[in-house]
């Protein structure tokens, strides 16, 4: 931003002009005639008038430059037909005043609709990203597709009542968004998840708090990496009849540790620790098979043993 000392100019032309008006013998002043106006001051009202008209541009201007196209519209639209034939019936309306960005088909929600894969780069909301603050996807949206919401710094709740596959990345860096599917039925609602894939809520450095329900059966790796301040979870806590990896089922063990657990419910797989957990006798989880990266990152654990059916232990598992 720029910034236009009016009284300094104002003051420059007054000075000049009136040293050119009585170097040169062209002005007179009658102090007889109430109405006499000076050359100068005409000038000087002139260049007034141009100066002011810039000082207003700059300000303009500056902001937007500052907030981009969100400081000159309230309400953005667009559709998705450039990711496919498949996603042409798909909308998104974006409100920059109220911050909900809004997912729906434009026939209505008799089909199930998708998310399309998206990249870090691409979302046709890329440029109104610090707008967003919630997002609303209408009931007939079964899938968020990969990378769909990356970097939405300001989001802070996601209502998606028929969405039932989180994609890879789709959540990934929301560094603001803290609870997902909360008991209030009206913060964070996803009630339908099934399957939840890799990274999903990576870099979610201020979720503490997750809960899902008994549909789901599937997650992915590193879904939780880097959340940093995790510290309770609900998982279904059952063994399903198929799974990827060997992964089929959950269980929270008494310490807070979420554990996958295989076909037959033997627990195999650690994958998130409670932030702050200072004692884990995991010597005695004697069928653990791998350790998950950053499974017990920012933790207070001072001493370790493994038991030795541990064949793989992620990065970062003990940051």
């Amino acid at each position: 931003m720029f910034i236009i000392d009016v009284n300094k100019i104002f003051c420059y032309y007054i000075k000049n002009s009136a040293k050119k008006a009585i170097t040169n013998g062209k002005h007179i002043l009658s102090l007889n005639t109430k109405r006499a106006k000076p050359a100068y001051m005409e000038d000087y009202q002139m260049k007034k008038r141009v100066i002011s008209t810039l000082l207003a541009l700059s300000i303009v201007l500056s902001l937007f430059t500052a907030y981009g196209p969100m400081a000159m519209a309230q309400t953005l639209e667009g559709g998705f037909a450039d990711f496919g034939a498949d996603y042409a019936d798909l909308r998104w309306e974006l409100n920059t005043i109220t911050g909900i960005l809004r997912i729906f088909s434009q026939t209505g929600n008799q089909q199930q609709a998708t998310i399309p894969d998206l990249t870090p780069t691409n979302a046709p909301w890329l440029s109104y990203r610090p707008a967003i603050s919630t997002i609303w996807l209408a009931p007939n949206i079964i899938r968020i597709g990969e990378y769909a919401f990356y970097g939405l710094l300001n989001l802070t709740d996601v209502v998606a009542p028929g969405v039932e596959v989180i994609g890879r990345n789709a959540f990934e860096g929301c560094i603001a968004l803290t609870e997902v599917n909360t008991p209030d039925p009206y913060t964070n609602v996803m009630p339908a998840i099934r399957i939840i894939e890799d990274f999903a809520f990576s870099g979610c450095i201020e979720l503490n708090e997750v809960h899902f329900p008994d549909s789901l059966t599937e997650i992915g790796f590193g879904v939780f990496v880097g959340c940093k301040q995790l510290q309770t979870f609900t998982f279904p806590n059952r063994v399903y009849p198929d799974g990827p990896f060997g992964n089929v089922g959950f269980l929270v063990d008494e310490y807070g540790v979420l554990i996958a657990r295989n076909i037959s419910g033997i627990p195999t797989r650690i994958i998130k620790a409670p932030s702050g957990i200072a004692d884990y006798p995991m010597e005695l989880q004697g069928t653990i098979v791998v350790i998950e990266p950053e499974a017990f990152a920012f933790s207070n654990l001072t001493s370790v043993r493994f038991p030795a059916s541990v064949a793989d232990i992620g990065r970062d598992a003990f940051f």
